[in-house]
């Protein structure tokens, strides 16, 4: 299962900053083995080249734990997936206090300084809450700590685990989203009256 097998490593879900630097002295050997320009041949190079690319693709999802955790729950049992595990949408607590925000700034509209004082609020909230949510999501995979190398097709964890890691990891996703919209919406603001 890629990416672990790309370094011949068994399947983990977090890594500490020491076994990061593991996988990055493995990742720097296979980056010279199959580096494009040690090999002779257009087809060696072709294939050279697609090796390299997959290497760099692997490593660069292998040092993001929730990379990682994307890929991993995209190449699981569809019956982890967020409308298997009952998810369709963000948590209902904060998609509410989301559209009550919304609906309040269009109420609002002309009292800037209020407007923007109240998404500051709500992006606080959001902010506590994607701490807790990350923190969490963090606790679970650290029991599936990095294993070092050796060739396992076995994952460590079970499909009750991914469907847990689903749920954590869509409220994140939605969690950002928000913030995101709301810190694009403080923006605008700010921009157009500032002109």
């Amino acid at each position: 299962m890629r990416p672990f097998s790309t370094f011949s490593l068994k399947p983990f879900l977090l890594a500490s900053p020491s076994d990061l630097e593991t996988i990055k002295r493995i990742f720097l050997k296979l980056s010279r083995k199959y580096h494009p320009d040690m090999v002779q041949g257009d087809k060696e190079k072709i294939l050279a080249e697609e090796r390299s690319a997959a290497l760099n693709a692997d490593f660069s999802i292998m040092k993001n734990p929730e990379e990682l955790l994307e890929k991993i729950l995209s190449e699981s049992d569809p019956s982890v997936s967020a409308v298997a595990v009952g998810r369709r949408g963000p948590p209902p607590a904060l998609s509410a206090d989301y559209f009550e925000l919304l609906e309040w700034i269009e109420e609002n509209e002309g009292k800037a300084s209020v407007v923007q004082k109240k998404m500051e609020d709500f992006r606080s909230v959001v902010r506590k809450k994607l701490t807790e949510a990350q923190e969490r999501l963090f606790a679970a995979m650290a029991k599936f700590p990095f294993q070092g190398e050796g060739t396992s097709t076995m994952k460590p964890w079970t499909n009750l685990d991914l469907k847990n890691f689903q749920s954590l990891y869509e409220d994140l996703k939605y969690m950002k989203s928000f913030l995101r919209d709301i810190e694009a919406k403080q923006g605008s603001m700010k921009h157009a009256h500032s002109n």
